[in-house]
């Protein structure tokens, strides 16, 4: 056996292929943005084209140890998502109900200081 240091390295048989995993938590989601419908990935990992086949139709959050991991969705869903994302409207496309709500806004209390070093009495 192979040893390194006195690590929990140290008691294991290098002659054997060892798969060491290490999970990682993220901060759990907030729920009210993920898709409704929710599987477990061992569920995914059942029956993978049944469920692809459902992503198709919807998006489909996939969790794991009870937390939202991963969203499977269709292409078409996803490229639309990115086109969505990354378009800006004109001034002149905002309706009156968009530019009366830009012009009623007002910035949080925490606002009012930025800038305040900028500013010459």
């Amino acid at each position: 056996m192979a040893q390194v240091g006195g690590s929990i390295f140290s008691r294991l048989d290098f002659s054997v292929k060892v798969r060491i995993l290490r999970t990682m938590r993220t901060p759990k989601a907030d729920l009210t943005e993920l898709p409704q419908r929710q599987i477990t990935a061992k569920d995914m990992q059942r029956q993978p084209a049944v469920f692809q086949r459902r992503a198709l139709q919807e998006p489909l959050t996939i969790t794991s140890h009870g937390e939202p991991t991963i969203i499977a969705m269709s292409v078409d869903e996803y490229r639309r998502l990115q086109a969505r994302a990354r378009s800006a409207l004109r001034v002149e496309q905002l309706s009156d109900t968009d530019l009366a709500a830009i012009a009623a806004a007002q910035p949080a209390d925490e606002c009012h200081s930025f800038g305040e070093e900028d500013r010459q009495d």
